[in-house]
């Protein structure tokens, strides 16, 4: 069942599938490098765009989530921490499109 989409077309990955967004984007796409430090959570309706938590080693960095579009403008910041990104998502998962 972990491979499923919620009703609002959501999949949050398991951890063993979490990877940093250079790697899940391939070379065709223009901003695979503009989320340094960020790893692919999450997406939204078969990946037609992909979520992103910024990860550092700074125990104060409070790991914004990016939407990642595969576009040539990378996408925008989602939310100013991972926390109020889910807090968001469980209020109201249209929220977050």
């Amino acid at each position: 069942m972990e491979d499923e989409m919620d009703p609002d077309l959501y999949r949050f990955w398991p951890l063993g599938d979490v990877r940093a967004v250079s790697t899940e984007l391939s070379g065709i796409h223009p901003d695979r490098f503009a989320y340094p430090d960020c790893f692919v959570f999450a997406d939204h309706c078969i990946s037609c765009w992909d979520y992103a938590v910024k990860i550092t080693r700074d125990p104060n960095q409070p790991a914004p989530v990016f939407r990642v579009t595969g576009d040539d403008q990378p996408g925008e910041q989602m939310s100013d921490s991972f926390a109020a990104f889910m807090e968001s998502y469980v209020d109201n998962p249209l929220s977050i499109i």
